[in-house]
């Protein structure tokens, strides 16, 4: 029982993740709205922002889904996927999450991200 209670301690804990600050040109995006898209050129930063943005939502709320749609996405293993795995470790919260092969999971709620193509 003890055990358990320090596992979910562990897993919850989110102090240790390092802080966030968006950028100015993102700020409108934090507004609340049911539908978010992006557009512009290469290299603008969107992804990046977009990623992290969602991967700190699901820290604070576990229960969160999230669909995370390509226009084109011939390889999980090059797509959006790989980018928020890579921000999940840069920020510390690899504790927070387990990753399956078409999904991203929330280990202590029942929030995901899910990948798929049109």
């Amino acid at each position: 029982m003890q055990q358990s209670k320090r596992i979910k301690q562990i897993t919850s804990d989110t102090s240790l993740i390092t802080p966030y600050y968006p950028p100015k040109w993102f700020l409108p995006m934090i507004k609340p709205c049911r539908y978010k898209g992006m557009y512009g050129g290469r290299a603008g930063g969107k992804s990046w922002a977009v990623a992290e943005y969602v991967v700190r939502k699901l820290i604070k709320y576990p229960d969160l889904r999230v669909v995370c749609i390509r226009e084109i996405q011939k390889s999980l293993k090059f797509s959006a996927k790989l980018l928020i795995e890579t921000i999940i470790d840069r920020i510390g919260a690899s504790h927070l999450f387990t990753t399956t092969i078409s999904e991203i999971r929330r280990v202590d709620g029942k929030g995901f991200i899910l990948f798929q193509g049109m």
